[in-house]
């Protein structure tokens, strides 16, 4: 049993194709995946994740209009109980760019200066990129799905690139978050932009959104 980065045959651009399986492997025979484009086979980058040797990565420049499928022999990888995998296929192709519009963000920071760490959320609050920052600025994140966002700004106070909680026994309150008020909606080949402004002293966040 496996999962892939492309649910319902669909790889989000920009995306590799990762497979993720129930177990960790014991071994995996690359020459037994095979990778095809419009049914004939292609060459590929595939590697398995040491940390977990859960995960195959098959890196490959997907393009727009191709059907892909992956194919994996009968034995082609054996998990850490000895088990063989089945012969399997998984059709995929790459959603279409009319599928993306572009978004931008200009950001104003706090007056106060420091650092901060920057996310863009998807409309069930996953990130999608995030960033550290420390200083305002224009930030392109160029294609991304169509769908509703926002951001997260996190108090990076210790600069480490993560939020982290307070500690009672050490007297350390929790890195502070803020959150935008407006959610821009992308919609598919359109630009737009938003702007967010951290700079008053007291109010909310406040932002507002251009698109064309």
């Amino acid at each position: 049993m496996l999962t892939t980065t492309a649910p319902g045959g669909k790889l989000q651009r920009g995306n590799t194709l990762v497979l993720t399986l129930n177990h960790p492997l014991d071994s995996l025979d690359l020459s037994k995946v095979k990778l095809y484009s419009d049914g004939a086979p292609i060459t590929y980058t595939g590697k398995l994740d040491t940390a977990t040797r859960r995960k195959i990565t098959i890196t490959y420049p997907f393009t727009d209009e191709v059907s892909y499928k992956l194919h994996l022999d009968k034995g082609a990888a054996k998990d850490i109980f000895g088990f063989k995998n089945d012969s399997l296929s998984v059709a995929f192709g790459l959603k279409p760019e009319r599928d993306y519009g572009s978004l931008a963000l200009n950001i104003t920071l706090p007056e106060k200066g420091g650092n901060y760490v920057l996310q863009l959320l998807d409309s069930r609050a996953g990130v999608v990129k995030e960033q550290r920052i420390s200083q305002s600025q224009k930030i392109d994140y160029g294609l991304v799905e169509a769908g509703t966002y926002s951001f997260r700004l996190i108090d990076d106070v210790n600069n480490n690139g993560r939020w982290d909680g307070g500690n009672y026994l050490q007297h350390k309150q929790p890195e502070g978050v803020l959150y935008s008020t407006e959610r821009p909606n992308v919609r598919g080949a359109w630009d737009l932009q938003s702007e967010w402004d951290l700079s008053k002293p007291k109010g909310a966040p406040k932002g507002s959104i251009k698109g064309k």
